[in-house]
């Protein structure tokens, strides 16, 4: 659970502000200057620096620079704020409790995450790419040829305090596995938190050549084994593996259904009932949904690739 984050000055440094502060005020009525108290908005990311806090004012729409006289203030942290001519302010004191509410960074593609300010402990998630099922292959009169469904990826999830987090982390985003025409599909990628903690993709199904009698193709499984120097304190949710596509030669047949990660479901397989049908798998769904094997009937001229699996993703959810 999150907990409340403080940082005060110490207190002789609060009293001579303050009375920096007042000081300023006098003198500005002494000179018959305008000073105002208006409310205004914390902004920024996390906890703000007391001596570099960045507000804005009601009424304003652009942002300044503050020293804060209460500690450290979380991002939308509502503020009493002096401001001194001719260009001083002060957080003075602050409207309703200072309490940091999580933050959430996703990433849907790759990129690096930056360790806030104020930070705590993170909840890292994630998944990797499904694996693609199997594609056709060209069928001759009488035969059948299908692809197997690839795997769902694995899904992990882990904790880590803002001492175990370097500054910044590359994150890699594991994409889904690509199908091909007639041949097995490819696997998932691979999801990476830096070197901390790496989540593997689902893997493909493979595709069976054209057949008149009787076949079965198998599927891709799941991902399962995490990696990363800090993969022993995740916990992982394996995916599961694709299902076995199937024919009986001439025009029926089923593909492959793919399988589910923790955070997303496979597609669903195909069926043929009549000679000429040429059938594409149904792609994963997000996030880490491997991909549907496809079919050819009989009688079919072109090899066709199995459906591709569903991209990972990750995110870190933060804690003050």
């Amino acid at each position: 659970m999150p907990y409340l984050y403080q940082s005060y000055p110490p207190q002789y440094v609060i009293d001579a502000a303050a009375s920096a502060v007042k000081a300023a005020i006098d003198d500005a009525a002494r000179l018959g200057l305008a000073w105002r108290i208006i409310p205004g908005a914390v902004v920024g990311r996390g906890m703000v620096d007391p001596m570099a806090t960045t507000i804005v004012l009601d009424g304003d729409v652009s942002s300044v620079r503050a020293v804060s006289m209460v500690g450290a203030l979380r991002a939308g942290q509502r503020a009493w704020c002096v401001q001194v001519p001719p260009g001083g302010l002060y957080i003075m004191g602050i409207i309703g409790p200072n309490v940091a509410v999580p933050t959430t960074s996703v990433f849907t593609a790759n990129g690096t995450w930056t360790k806030p300010v104020g930070l705590a402990y993170a909840d890292i998630t994630g998944c990797g790419g499904g694996g693609a099922g199997g594609g056709a292959a060209i069928t001759a009169a009488g035969e059948c040829s299908m692809g197997g469904g690839g795997g769902g990826a694995a899904t992990a999830r882990m904790r880590l305090s803002a001492a175990q987090l370097p500054a910044t982390v590359t994150v890699t985003r594991g994409a889904g596995g690509t199908g091909v025409a007639g041949a097995n599909g490819n696997s998932g990628g691979t999801t990476s938190f830096g070197t901390l903690l790496t989540i593997p993709g689902g893997s493909p199904g493979a595709f069976r050549n054209p057949s008149a009698v009787a076949h079965g193709i198998e599927a891709g499984d799941g991902g399962t084994t995490l990696g990363g120097t800090l993969a022993a304190l995740a916990l992982v949710h394996s995916g599961t593996a694709g299902t076995t596509g199937w024919g009986s030669g001439n025009a029926l047949g089923v593909s492959g259904s793919g399988g589910a990660s923790h955070l997303g479901g496979g597609g669903r397989g195909r069926r043929t009932v009549s000679a000429g049908q040429s059938l594409a798998g149904v792609a994963g769904r997000n996030y880490g949904g491997g991909g549907a094997g496809s079919i050819n009937a009989a009688s079919v001229a072109t090899a066709i690739a199995g459906a591709a699996g569903a991209p990972g993703i990750l995110f870190v959810e933060e804690y003050y």
